[in-house]
Order: structure tokens, then C-alpha cells, then sequence
């Protein structure tokens, strides 16, 4: 196997600078809750004299602007998940990495902040490992990421070169990746990992302090002196903690991994770096995450339906705000996506600052693409899908409903509304676009008819366009029968209605549906 190592150095400043969209020249730092002290602090932080141990009092009185971050154990498992994620699109096989600043490892022999991923079985697939490494150092770059690699086959050796001695560090800046690096990627010799690692110091080995001082006290400062001394004398002295790692590094013993396994269903959750009060604030990192989603969608060929957002409150005591947010013509596009997540939003007062943003994909269907011309066969229009996708979400389903004929003779009997996304289903939503599919068309052919009727050239035979909800009485004064009688009876299992409809020109100019029964005239519709 072929293995691609990721050190990420200040990952965890990284991807809250990303995804809460802070300047990159604003000074950054993690520090501890307990300690009150640095863990880590970004570049920009250094220039102006921080660094990690440091109080945070002294902090904040060399840096005036400084963003302090509390870390916490779920910041990190976030950002990791984060991470592996959208590697997973390169590797079927992704180790994830072990943040330094986690209490509780659980994992002996582990470089930390470090990602590996499985690359030889890939190389097919992006044509090539050029290919695959330029494409996955060029969206880390994207993300805003720094990063340094190393290729090999063995992964614990990999780990610690990209850590130590990386075969490749991310360019500064804008600046794009050097792809003669990656062309010449397959050229590296494989299986000759151990004369790199025989270079490195021992305090990279992740191992016990106490045996790196021990180590270190009898002159060995270099890997190669481990490996040249006998193995039976360096577990008497050093124990077996240490034999343990050079046998995983020279692959005399087996290196059980655990791979990383993506969710049933697309989640992220931010924690944020400043507390929001208003509604407004949310909305940037909020977009961050609908664009990673729209990726995630566009990567898998899908589209939603329905999401769920969750703001967590400063306040603990309050029930998290949590919303619904549903795309009945099923959503793919991060705008549209921030759009009608937008509207919903504006409506909504926050009872205390927001500390955290979760979301989660709750319904989708396949992504299907279909031709502009809304009127043609099955296709739909995306500007009247998006204009009653957003109607939905700034009205409520309540009040946006589509129409589905009814088997029954009365005009006002013979139709139905109902709402446009009953069960979040595509077969719902394409028998909501055949309500309005056609519409200009058929208005345009229904003028030209009624022109006809009036210069008495059309018998009649089309409905209005307008319907009242409620027929109006009207007097026969009023209006100039053209077209008619047509007799239209109630059915037979109500009581009788019969009535003589006809095609009139009303004393204001307008051609409008009439009807004479025992009661007398009603207006009943319009014609456009």
C-alpha cells in the first residue's frame, strides 16, 4: 500500500478562521479554561510576540485585537470530522488524526494532528497520483489550510516525515501548489522510508517523555543509533513501548488502523468563536457551511428537501432554537440554499446569544437536471421553482398550495388546492409544477379567443381564467350575452342544480362567465 500522510500544523486555529470568516491578519489563539494559558496561536499572533504557554493576561496585553478561543474536546472532534469528510472523497481508507491538545489520546504510538489516507488503490481513478495529490493539495489550499505531506508504504513512517521531514509544505499565501513536485510524486522510492526516519531526532517519536530523556541522556539523539543498536538490550533499558514503534517503523510488526466511517447522513456542527445576538451574525459562518454542503451534494449527485438547524443559547437553561427548513423543488446550490434559510431567519427574535450552529440534512432526493423550457413536457422553469420555493419559506406551506382537478361538473367543485410540498416528495412536487406548467401559453391562446367571440367568429367552447371563489349576483343590465346557453347540471347524487352559462361582455369593457338559474343573473368568472 501506498500511503499519503497531512501534517496540519494549527489546524484547529485553521478552521475556525475559515469557517467564522476572520481576517487572516487578526492574531488568533487557543488557550485552555482551566490553565488560563496558550495552547496554540496563529502566525499573525506570533508577530506580535504570543506564543503557546503564555498567560492569557499577558496575551491580551501585548495584542489589543486578539480572538481568544476556549478550546474544547468537541471543537476538535468537529474539525477532525470535518476534515476527513471531504478527504474521504480521495481515499476510501482515511486514518483520522489526533488533535495534541486532547487530554485523553487513546492511541499509543500516534503522531498527532496528522491525517493519513490510502492513496495507491486511487491513483486509477484520478488518473494518476499527480493528480489526485495536486487535486487534494489544492482544495486544502482552498480551505485556507496549511499543510505539509509526505508519501510512502509504510504509515507510521509517513506520519512522522510529513510531521518532521515532509517531502512537500504548502506555499505561502495565494501561491499554488508547485505541480512539478506532484509529477515527480511516483518517482519517490518506496521502501526506503527508513533511511528518511534514520534522520530524524528522537523527541519526534511519539513515545513517554521519560523514555525520550532517556533516550537523549546515554547520546542516542537520532533514530539511526536505535535502529543500529540490538533489540534485546533496548527493551531492558527503555521498555517495550519503544521496540513496539521501531518494529511498526522497520514492518516487523503489523500497525492495526482505525479507518474513518462517514455518517449515515450529512452533519456539521460549529462552535462559534463569539457570541451572536442578533440574527445577522449567523448568517456568514451559516453560508460557510451551506457551501461545504452544496459540495458534499454536487459530489454525491443529490438535493434537498429538508434541513434542520440547531443554535445552541448561551444560556444552557434555554431550549435550543431549532428549525425546519424545507426546498420543495428540492435545493442544490448554496445560494438557494442560504436563501430560503435566510427568510425563515428573519422572522425569528434569539432569546439569548448564540454559542453554536448545528446542521443536519434530513430528506433528499437524486439530483436530476432537466431543460429551461418550463412549458415543455415534464421539464420545470428554475426561476418559477425558486420563486415558489421562496413564497413557501417567507408565507409557510399554509399559505402557498397548488391545484389538482377534482371529478365533478359544477366549475367550483371541480378543483382543489393543496400544498406544494405534502410529504416532501419529487412526484408531489411534479404534479404541483403541472398546476402552472403552460400558463403563459394558454393565457395568450385565450385572448386571442375572446377576441374571436366578440367579432362572433369562436362558438364559445373555453373556460375563464379567473374563477371567483364565490359566484356575485349580477344584473342582466349590466351585460351583453355573446356565446350561449351552455348547460352545465349538478350531479346526481346532490340536489338538482342546472344552470345556462354564458360568455358576456360587461359595461366596463371586460369579457367575463355568467350564469342564469331560478334565482336569477350570477357573475361567475373572468376571462384574461
Amino acid at each position: 500500500m501506498q500511503w499519503l500522510a497531512i501534517h496540519y500544523p494549527n489546524w484547529l486555529l485553521q478552521y475556525q478562521s475559515y469557517h467564522q470568516g476572520l481576517a487572516p491578519a487578526q492574531p488568533i489563539a487557543l488557550y485552555c479554561r482551566q490553565s488560563s494559558q496558550l495552547l496554540s496561536v496563529s502566525d499573525s499572533a506570533v508577530e506580535v510576540g504570543l506564543k503557546p504557554g503564555q498567560s492569557v493576561a499577558t496575551a491580551q496585553a501585548l495584542s489589543s485585537d486578539l480572538q481568544l478561543i476556549a478550546y474544547e474536546t468537541a471543537m476538535s472532534i468537529e474539525a477532525a470530522d470535518w476534515l476527513c469528510h471531504w478527504s474521504y472523497d480521495y481515499s476510501a481508507r482515511v486514518v483520522p488524526l489526533i488533535c495534541q491538545h486532547h487530554s485523553n489520546l487513546g492511541m499509543a504510538l500516534h503522531v498527532t494532528d496528522t491525517l493519513l489516507l490510502e492513496v495507491g488503490s486511487m491513483a486509477q481513478v484520478f488518473s494518476g497520483l499527480p493528480q489526485l495529490l495536486e487535486q487534494y493539495a489544492t482544495q486544502a489550499q482552498q480551505y485556507s489550510l496549511q499543510w505539509q505531506l509526505a508519501l510512502g508504504d509504510n504509515p507510521l513512517g509517513t506520519a512522522l516525515l510529513a510531521h518532521s521531514a515532509p517531502h512537500y509544505v504548502a506555499p505561502q499565501g495565494d501561491q499554488r501548489p508547485d505541480t512539478s513536485y506532484f509529477q515527480a510524486a511516483q518517482q519517490l522510492a518506496t521502501g526506503h522510508h527508513i533511511k528518511a526516519l534514520a534522520a530524524l531526532p528522537v523527541n519526534v517519536l511519539p513515545i513517554a517523555k521519560e523514555v525520550q530523556l532517556a533516550c537523549e541522556n546515554m547520546g542516542l539523539t537520532q533514530l539511526e543509533s536505535l535502529f543500529s543498536l540490538p533489540r534485546a538490550e533496548l527493551g531492558e533499558r527503555f521498555g517495550d513501548e519503544l521496540l513496539q514503534l521501531l518494529a511498526k517503523l522497520t514492518g516487523q510488526l503489523p500497525q492495526p488502523l482505525a479507518f474513518y466511517e462517514p455518517p449515515e447522513s450529512y452533519q456539521h456542527k460549529l462552535i462559534l468563536s463569539y457570541e451572536v445576538e442578533h440574527i445577522e451574525g449567523l448568517l456568514f459562518p451559516l453560508g460557510r457551511m451551506l457551501s461545504e454542503l452544496a459540495s458534499y451534494l454536487q459530489r454525491h449527485q443529490r438535493a434537498v428537501l429538508c434541513l434542520r438547524l440547531n443554535f445552541e443559547y448561551r444560556d444552557k437553561a434555554l431550549v435550543p432554537l431549532m428549525l425546519t427548513i424545507n426546498y420543495p423543488f428540492a435545493e442544490h446550490r448554496s445560494d438557494g440554499l442560504l436563501k430560503l434559510c435566510r427568510l425563515q431567519l428573519e422572522r425569528i427574535l434569539l432569546s439569548s446569544p448564540v454559542v453554536s450552529i448545528a446542521l443536519q440534512l434530513q430528506e433528499s432526493v437524486a439530483l436530476t437536471f432537466t431543460p429551461s423550457e418550463w412549458w415543455q413536457g415534464s421539464t420545470q422553469d428554475e426561476g418559477s421553482t425558486l420563486l415558489l420555493a421562496t413564497l413557501v419559506a417567507k408565507l409557510g406551506h399554509e399559505s402557498v398550495k397548488g391545484i389538482t382537478c377534482v371529478a365533478a361538473r359544477l366549475p367550483e367543485a371541480c378543483w382543489q388546492s393543496q400544498p406544494l410540498a405534502q410529504g416532501h416528495s419529487a412526484t408531489l412536487c411534479a404534479e404541483s409544477r403541472a398546476s402552472y406548467r403552460g400558463k403563459t401559453v394558454a393565457i395568450k391562446q385565450q385572448r386571442q379567443r375572446a377576441g374571436q367571440v366578440v367579432k362572433g367568429i369562436h362558438d364559445g367552447r373555453f373556460r375563464p381564467t379567473w374563477l371567483l371563489k364565490q359566484a356575485e349576483p349580477i344584473a342582466l343590465t349590466d351585460v351583453r350575452l355573446l356565446k350561449g346557453p351552455e348547460r352545465i347540471a349538478s350531479d346526481w347524487d346532490t340536489v338538482g342544480t342546472h344552470r345556462d352559462y354564458y360568455i358576456a361582455q360587461h359595461k366596463d369593457g371586460g369579457l367575463c362567465w355568467v350564469y342564469r338559474e331560478v334565482n336569477g343573473v350570477f357573475l361567475h368568472g373572468w376571462f384574461g
